[in-house]
């Protein structure tokens, strides 16, 4: 019997704390949508936002003591990298036809997207996807893209999004809540000049904060600042640096209230994107079918799986009927077992 090293069984250890804390996720999110006592809401939020926290420290855990084994570790990455491959059918097409018709204009071109519920549905995975995809199509060193991150304790104000946004481009934008006019175009302009022909702006802003009820900052956003940006956008399309186009997607933790909310009207589905209409246009994410995560297993998991359809109706049946969430979380357990069986572990 081979004797496992203190590492290997450290590792075990952290495998197990992950799928017992996966389990107790599920459970939870399970109480959070199906209570009907108001008042139960937010401590149970907020046992589902330890639980995930702790997940993710989990995981970090176990990356590191992978890094000890670099053929490990560069199989995880790519193993990572092709977890974006999983396809989300209605949200590509309809994105792809926002993208001709109101981005890929000679003239400059833009959009202004909302993919909600970040966390459940896997936004991270198709705005990476994403990324990649505008990469191969527009060229490698033709997109720029800037992340930004909004959590919890930040309050989600005007001010704050344009000195994040402002940063990135060496603008400097200092004091009141409520920015001036001619501030907000200083940072559009500035980000549109950076731009040659042929270039693309992908922002892409996490928002972990309740961005729903968040009125003032939604008015803000499309009566105030995507107006400058798409006059930055038409200054700068003048002459020799036509045909710019930028991208603007905010990936929302929270899903998008099915009932009556504020600026509800604001609101609107990607298929009916307008740049004109001044409305933010929701990204369909879907559930993922047994076809999706089987055709990732054979073309994109990177692992020498027989029988993959048994495999994937496995993981499927794991996930809540195709909940992202649950299909991501058990190809990690298929990944994990794959890797100790490759390393004698376990």
């Amino acid at each position: 019997m081979t004797r496992q090293s203190p590492t290997e069984l450290q590792k075990k250890e952290l495998d197990e704390h992950y799928k017992l804390l996966v389990q107790q996720y599920k459970n939870a999110c399970h109480q959070l949508r199906t209570t009907n006592n108001a008042a139960d809401r937010p401590s149970l939020q907020a046992q589902v936002d330890t639980l995930f926290q702790q997940m993710n420290d989990v995981d970090t855990k176990l990356k590191e003591l992978e890094c000890l084994h670099p053929d490990t570790t560069r199989q995880r990455q790519q193993w990572d990298d092709a977890l974006a491959k999983i396809d989300f059918r209605k949200a590509w097409r309809e994105f792809e036809e926002v993208y001709d018709t109101h981005i890929n204009r000679s003239n400059g071109g833009a959009a202004l997207l909302l993919a909600p519920d970040f966390r459940t549905m896997c936004a991270d995975l198709f705005v990476r996807e994403l990324y990649g995809w505008l990469q191969n199509k527009i060229g490698y060193n033709t997109v720029r893209h800037v992340p930004l991150g909004i959590t919890d304790v930040s309050p989600l104000t005007p001010a704050l999004f344009l000195r994040r946004l402002g940063s990135d481009f060496g603008v400097s934008i200092d004091g009141a809540d409520a920015p001036s006019a001619a501030q907000v175009r200083t940072v559009t302009d500035k980000m549109c000049a950076v731009l040659k022909r042929g270039d693309m702006l992908f922002v892409e802003v996490k928002i972990y904060a309740d961005f729903y009820q968040h009125e003032h900052f939604l008015g803000w956003l499309l009566d105030v600042f995507w107006p400058s940006l798409r006059a930055s956008l038409d200054e700068a399309t003048q002459g020799e640096r036509t045909y710019l186009k930028w991208l603007l997607v905010f990936a929302v933790d929270r899903k998008l209230p099915t009932q009556s909310f504020p600026l509800k009207e604001r609101y609107c589905r990607l298929s009916r994107f307008d740049p004109e209409h001044r409305s933010l246009a929701r990204v369909p994410l879907e559930k993922w079918s047994r076809e999706d995560v089987n055709a990732w297993l054979v073309h994109h998991s990177g692992l020498k799986l027989p029988n993959s359809g048994v495999k994937a109706d496995e993981i499927y049946a794991a996930s809540r009927n195709g909940e992202p969430v649950w299909v991501k979380a058990a190809l990690q357990e298929l990944f994990r077992e794959h890797e100790n069986i490759y390393h004698g572990g376990g």
